[in-house]
């Protein structure tokens, strides 16, 4: 098991501008729009309802030069979780409060408009919200 850290550069000295989740509660990948992808990660339920954390990723829209920046997203993703024995059981994928980017996402983050929102919540109430989950922007 693998711990992945995500920052958002925010100084995560407050809720939502730091997330540490076990490589375990990969629930997927999934590219949203053409400048957005989200990684979402089971958490613990609360009251019975199950719950998620998701990590919005904001990049350039390279869908029609070199492709959708969700494939670069998801195949970091997928080494980091499979760094063991190498990585003593932490990586960090995107720590935007010191620079630090696993894998090729080091090749998007000088995308002018790259940046991670950490979201914590239920899929109902996301969709009751209007999608919005209150999230912490870089």
């Amino acid at each position: 098991m693998i711990q992945l850290y995500f920052a958002t550069g925010g100084g995560a000295d407050s809720q939502l501008e730091s997330l540490l989740v076990s490589s375990d509660n990969l629930l997927g990948v999934f590219p949203v729009s053409t400048t957005t992808t989200d990684v979402y990660f089971r958490s613990t339920p609360i009251l019975g309802f199950p719950m998620w954390d998701r990590i919005t990723f904001t990049h350039a829209n390279t869908t029609r030069s070199t492709g959708h920046r969700c494939k670069i997203i998801a195949k970091a993703i997928a080494n980091a979780c499979n760094a063991s024995p190498h990585a003593g059981g932490f990586v960090e994928v995107v720590d935007a409060d010191n620079n630090l980017y696993f894998g090729e996402i080091i090749s998007i983050a000088s995308d002018a408009s790259f940046g991670i929102t950490i979201t914590k919540g239920h899929p109902s109430a996301n969709a009751a919200a209007g999608g919005s989950g209150g999230g912490k922007s870089l």
